[in-house]
C-alpha cells in the first residue's frame, strides 16, 4: 500500500509540493468567481 496522499484533483503530494491557495471575490461583472494561485505564480480563474 502506498503512503503517498491524493488530492481532490488527483495529484499525489509527490506531484503537488503545496496546495492552491484559493480565492473567492467578485468579478468586473458582479458574477462570483474562484481565482487559485500556486506559490510558482501560475494562477486560473473561473466566473
Amino acid at each position: 500500500m502506498s503512503s503517498e496522499k491524493v488530492s481532490s484533483c488527483g495529484a499525489t503530494s509527490a506531484t503537488l509540493a503545496s496546495p492552491p491557495h484559493v480565492e473567492l471575490s467578485k468579478g468586473v461583472n458582479g458574477l462570483d468567481k474562484v481565482v487559485l494561485r500556486e506559490s510558482r505564480g501560475s494562477s486560473a480563474e473561473v466566473n
